[in-house]
C-alpha cells in the first residue's frame, strides 16, 4: 500500500508545529508503519499518529485542578507522589491531504472543546 500523504512530509509538518516525533525513524517503504508526534501545551498534551493508509488519531490529556499530592519516605528513600485526575478525548478520521493534517493539528493544539 502507498502511502496516502508523504511520511517525510507528515514529519516535518508535525515538527514544524511544535510536535516531537516518536524516535522511531519515519519508514522508508510504501505501506510500512507510521508516523506519529507529541506536544505538551499548558495543562494538555497532545498526541497524534499516522499510519500508511491516511488514518489519524489524535489524543487530547487534560490534567485537571485538585492534585493531591503525598511524601512517602521509605528505607531512607523519599519520594514525591501527585495524583492527578485528568479528561482524554480521541478523536479519528482518515486524512486525504496535508491539509487534512494541517487542520487537525490546529484543532487538537487549541481548546480540546473542539474535538466533540
Amino acid at each position: 500500500m502507498a502511502w496516502l500523504v508523504d511520511p517525510v512530509e507528515i514529519g516535518r509538518l508535525l515538527e514544524a508545529s511544535g510536535f516531537d516525533l516518536d524516535p522511531a525513524p519515519i519508514p522508508a517503504r510504501a505501506g510500512d508503519g507510521g508516523v506519529s508526534g507529541r506536544i505538551v501545551r499548558d495543562d494538555r498534551v497532545v498526541t497524534i499518529a499516522i499510519d500508511a493508509g491516511g488514518m489519524a488519531r489524535t489524543t487530547v490529556t487534560t490534567r485537571r485542578e485538585g492534585a493531591a499530592r503525598t511524601i512517602h519516605t521509605t528505607t531512607g528513600l523519599r519520594l514525591k507522589s501527585v495524583a492527578t485526575d485528568a479528561h482524554e478525548e480521541t478523536a479519528a478520521g482518515r486524512l486525504r491531504s496535508v491539509t487534512d493534517l494541517e487542520a487537525m493539528i490546529a484543532i487538537a493544539i487549541g481548546a480540546s472543546d473542539d474535538l466533540s
